[in-house]
């Protein structure tokens, strides 16, 4: 959050040349919703622009999330990734 708003404070253009992403895979809507509130507070525009990321199960990605007993809320396999998202 601090560098998001220190680029802006230094002339970054938000939506243009720095934008925020999340791993929405392990959050909650609740914690999405804040999250938006805080980026507005910083620019009203970088709550539009946020880089929504998921997990995708490739093998190496689901023997690692085994391993440490992560489980994501929202996932999807290699073939079946929504056309949206390509």
């Amino acid at each position: 959050m601090k560098a998001l708003e220190n680029l802006i404070e230094w002339g970054a253009k938000p939506c243009e040349q720095v934008y925020p992403a999340v791993m929405l895979s392990f959050s909650e809507e609740r914690d999405y919703q804040l999250l938006q509130e805080k980026l507005s507070n910083i620019h009203p525009l970088l709550s539009k622009c946020i880089d929504e990321e998921y997990v995708i199960l490739y093998p190496h990605v689901a023997k690692l999330l085994e391993m440490r007993k992560l489980k994501p809320r929202i996932s999807f396999r290699p073939n079946g990734i929504p056309e949206y998202m390509v």
